[in-house]
């Protein structure tokens, strides 16, 4: 039954599922355009499309996503999927640059060496480009690079 403004559904009627679908149909070019400006125009296209998505749609399902409780929000599509990634990706890399420079930062307070310090890492991140040349390809995995950690 419809639910009047700040009424709330009970935990037995609150959903357990809901499924939308939505698609879009853009229009990009026409037939007479030569296949030159139509691949320029879908091209086009495809980066409005996608900075609507990331920079328009994507906020507002993260804050109503953050807000619900009884309801759990998912979606997917190419788009959202690629950004989710290289948003992760930017948040790893962050941590993974600050921890170096703290890294750095203790070393040089404790040897007091700055070039030290940074020749250090050099040598600790040379270490396995090295080993995988001077090494045969058949010993050497993917695995042998988390050696370091």
């Amino acid at each position: 039954p419809p639910f009047n403004e700040g009424e709330h559904a009970s935990p037995a009627e609150t959903p357990s599922a809901i499924r939308t679908q939505f698609i879009f149909l853009l229009a990009y070019a026409s037939n007479t355009d030569s296949m030159v400006e139509q691949r320029e125009k879908m091209s086009k296209m495809k980066e409005d499309y996608s900075s609507f998505l990331t920079e328009e749609v994507y906020p507002v399902i993260s804050r109503v996503r953050s807000k619900c409780e009884n309801t759990r929000i998912f979606f997917t599509g190419d788009v959202f999927d690629s950004y989710e990634f290289d948003m992760a990706l930017y948040t790893d890399i962050k941590w993974a640059i600050g921890s170096i420079l703290f890294v750095t930062f203790y070393m040089w307070l404790h040897i007091g060496s700055v070039r030290v310090s940074i020749g250090c890492f050099v040598i600790i991140f040379a270490s396995a480009p090295v080993a995988y040349v001077l090494t045969p390809a058949e010993k050497t995995s993917v695995a042998s690079f988390m050696s370091l950690f």
